[in-house]
């Protein structure tokens, strides 16, 4: 934590504004600061429950949001430098078409939501489809291409600022979607930087939710009991 923090205090001496000829640079310690925070993040045990943790993972999402700012201003000029292979790829992943029907019993959730604006289900639906994607890489085989789990991380930046507001104020809706996400979590489990970051997070979710909200929860229980 001390080096991390000495490093964000010579980046902001260094790059006082984003601008063309260092938008390159900039993306790339914004991204690694990103997975050292999503990483201490996901490794944090807190005695206080949800409500510790949401803390710190909105100061996480917002990190990365800001990622996806940056890279989304400087797309022309990110495209034509080094890291134009590796943009490219992650914009053809991200940009798939679901397929699977994972997320199905939380599409249904929000589409019949009497509490969510017409807004706020488009923020869970886009949420929703990013999800479904990172599933049906890691259920159909697709990580032999290297990105079984990348929306562990990348779901992070494509979350639409409405939908960080839902998660800010804990609604219900919010939390079963992340619920999800630490379905994906469990998943990746088998990576350092998550190990049983999803088991975890699924516990305090439950524990905070009203129990009348606890059969929406069933799915992703059962496949992480099922897979310890």
């Amino acid at each position: 934590m001390a080096l991390q923090t000495r490093a964000v205090s010579l980046f902001n001496s260094s790059f006082a504004d984003v601008n063309e000829s260092n938008c390159v640079p900039i993306l790339l310690f914004s991204s690694v600061l990103g997975q050292h925070f999503l990483t201490s993040t996901l490794a944090e045990r807190h005695s206080g429950g949800l409500d510790a943790f949401m803390s710190n993972y909105i100061h996480c999402v917002e990190i990365h949001r800001g990622i996806h700012v940056v890279a989304m201003q400087y797309w022309p000029q990110l495209m034509e430098s080094e890291l134009a292979p590796i943009l490219a790829a992650s914009s053809r992943f991200t940009s798939r078409t679901p397929k699977g029907n994972t997320c199905q019993h939380i599409s249904e959730l929000v589409a019949g939501s009497e509490a969510l604006s017409l807004d706020e289900k488009e923020a869970c639906h886009s949420v929703i489809q990013h999800l479904q994607i990172g599933f049906d890489a890691v259920l159909e085989g697709e990580g032999k291409s290297g990105y079984n789990h990348y929306m562990i991380y990348t779901w992070l930046m494509l979350a639409p600022p409405k939908f960080i507001d839902l998660l800010s104020e804990k609604r219900p809706e919010a939390l079963v979607l992340l619920a999800y996400y630490a379905l994906l979590l469990h998943y990746g489990r088998h990576v350092w930087q998550v190990k049983d970051a999803g088991h975890f997070l699924l516990g305090i979710i439950r524990d905070y939710l009203h129990p009348t909200w606890h059969s929406w929860l069933i799915y992703p229980q059962s496949q992480v009991s099922e897979d310890p």
